[in-house]
């Protein structure tokens, strides 16, 4: 993850484990998490997971079966989601990479770290791109 992190660019990141739990010694910023993203975007199947609220997992064989909910609280209260990772530690407080489509086409990346209240900030930000800019 590391050697991929540096290839995108992302110099002020560190990974010492893949769940991103590690809040003591693992760090990023919200720079090189828009890098990531826009790396990401090339993965179009993943984004319709990271949009989808809930699903239900069944074992090859049939024979468990487990529902998965979506933990981003902002699907279905904002319509032009294309995709989310929520985010959560004591240390770090709530996070939120949310990625929307732009009024006129394109997206707009926002990044919520160390936040009291992800969801809220997350939608306030993305409201005020929407009527902030003109979008052409």
């Amino acid at each position: 993850m590391n050697e991929k992190a540096r290839e995108l660019g992302m110099c002020d990141t560190f990974f010492t484990e893949a769940a991103g739990l590690d809040d003591k010694n693992s760090f990023s910023t919200g720079q090189d998490l828009v890098k990531l993203v826009k790396y990401s975007f090339r993965y179009e199947n993943f984004y319709q997971i990271l949009k989808t609220k809930k699903a239900e997992i069944t074992s090859v064989d049939g024979n468990l079966s487990h529902q998965v909910l979506n933990t981003n609280k902002l699907l279905g209260v904002l319509f032009n989601i294309v995709g989310g990772k929520t985010g959560f530690t004591e240390l770090a407080g709530g996070s939120l990479v949310l990625v929307t489509e732009a009024p006129q086409g394109g997206r707009i990346i926002s990044i919520v770290l160390g936040s009291n209240d992800r969801f809220s900030d997350a939608k306030e930000l993305v409201e005020w791109s929407n009527k902030a800019y003109i979008w052409r």
